[in-house]
């Protein structure tokens, strides 16, 4: 995918803010690098990794609701 100023622009919009063109440059560098991490994610086999639902082996540990008066 490659970040370009419309991108940038449409982004911009969405979020409602304003660039000048340094902090534009800026930002379509730091996005650009963010998609190439993610996509150099995408090459990692994963075939047989169980999805991880809790990083400890803990679980919600829900109290009891009692009625105090």
């Amino acid at each position: 995918m490659e970040v370009n100023d419309n991108m940038i622009g449409k982004l911009a919009t969405l979020a409602r803010l304003r660039f000048n063109a340094a902090e534009k440059a800026s930002i379509k560098e730091d996005l650009q690098k963010m998609i190439s991490f993610v996509q150099k994610m995408d090459e990692v086999d994963t075939n047989g990794v169980e999805p991880l639902l809790h990083i400890g082996g803990h679980h919600n540990q829900w109290r009891q609701d009692i009625v105090q008066g």
